[in-house]
């Protein structure tokens, strides 16, 4: 895939977590995202170090916690946060919480 083709791939990955929320479904993987960009599974994490330097799961971990702030500001219990931003738990949601402030 040419410099063109990879970054129309990352813009089109970006502009699905924002308008589809991809980031809130809990199952979401490298498998799934692939076959929405029609990329093999190996290429997404390369796409987004080569554009952005980061892979996919740090791409996920930023836009649910943006989520979850958004929601904590609009009044939603911390306790409660990570069920409604595509975390598993709310162990994941400290982990992914720490990752930001170091």
């Amino acid at each position: 895939m040419n410099t063109h083709g990879n970054q129309k791939s990352v813009e089109q990955l970006l502009v699905l977590m924002e308008v589809e929320q991809l980031y809130l479904f809990k199952e979401i993987s490298n498998r799934n995202i692939a076959g929405l960009l029609n990329v093999k599974k190996r290429d997404v994490d390369r796409l987004l170090y080569e554009s952005l330097g980061i892979k996919l799961t740090q791409v996920i971990g930023m836009y649910r916690i943006q989520h979850a702030t958004g929601l904590l500001k609009k009044g939603t219990p911390y306790m409660e946060l990570w069920k409604y931003s595509g975390f598993s738990s709310h162990a994941e949601m400290e982990r992914e919480f720490e990752g930001v402030v170091r």
